[in-house]
C-alpha cells in the first residue's frame, strides 16, 4: 500500500512540475545593463570621492596636530630649553593632546556618519533599479506563462546548473530597456577572470 500511495505521490508530483514552467535570469546582469545603472554608479563615484575629500581633510588637520604636539613635547624634552619654556611647553602639548583627542573623535564620527550616508543612499538608488526590474520582469513571466524563475548571478546563486533555453536574461535586459550589448562585453570580461 506504501509503495502504490508514493508512486502516486510521484506520478501527481510529476504532473504539478511538467506543467510548472521554469526560467532562469542573471539578475545580477540586469542590474548592470540597466539604464539607469551607469548614472547610478557615476553618482556614487563622485558621492565616494566627495566624503573621501571631507576624510582626506580632517586626516591631514590631524597630522598637522600631531607634528605641532610633537614639536611640544621634543621641546619640554630638550636639555637645552629653560624652565619657563618648558612650562610652556608642557601646557601647550597637554591642550594639543586635548584638541588632538576631539578631532580624532569628530573624525571617527564623520567617517561612521558618511559611510552610513553612503550605504543608505547606495540602497535607495539601487531599490529603484530593482523595484523597476522587478516590475518588468513580473510582466514578462506573465506574459510568457513563466510560474518560477530563478536567480543564477554569481554572486548569489540559486541555480546549480541551467539549460540556456530557459535563460530569459537578455528579454528581461531588452523589457528594462537595458543595452544587451554591454551585458555580452561584461560578460566575456568576466569569464576571461
Amino acid at each position: 500500500m506504501k509503495k502504490i500511495l508514493a508512486v502516486c505521490v510521484m506520478c501527481v508530483a510529476g504532473c504539478l512540475f511538467a506543467q510548472t514552467k521554469i526560467a532562469i535570469v542573471d539578475l545580477e546582469m540586469v542590474v548592470f545593463c540597466h539604464p539607469k545603472a551607469e548614472s547610478t554608479n557615476k553618482h556614487l563615484r563622485d558621492l565616494d570621492d566627495q566624503y573621501m575629500g571631507q576624510l582626506d581633510e580632517k586626516a591631514t588637520k590631524i597630522e598637522k596636530l600631531k607634528e605641532t604636539h610633537r614639536a611640544a613635547i621634543d621641546k619640554f624634552n630638550n636639555p637645552a630649553v629653560s624652565e619657563k619654556e618648558k612650562t610652556t611647553s608642557r601646557t601647550t602639548a597637554m591642550e594639543l593632546e586635548a584638541e588632538l583627542s576631539k578631532q580624532i573623535n569628530e573624525f571617527t564620527e564623520l567617517r561612521t556618519r558618511l559611510n552610513k550616508n553612503f550605504a543608505e543612499t547606495k540602497a535607495n538608488l539601487f531599490d529603484v533599479i530593482l523595484n523597476d526590474i522587478e516590475e518588468k520582469l513580473g510582466k514578462y513571466a506573465k506574459d510568457k506563462k513563466i510560474d518560477i524563475v530563478l536567480n543564477k548571478s554569481d554572486t548569489i546563486p540559486v541555480v546549480l546548473f541551467s539549460s540556456p533555453a530557459v535563460d530569459i536574461t537578455e528579454d528581461v535586459i531588452k523589457a528594462t530597456g537595458g543595452d544587451v550589448k554591454r551585458g555580452l562585453e561584461r560578460a566575456k570580461e568576466l569569464e576571461k577572470k
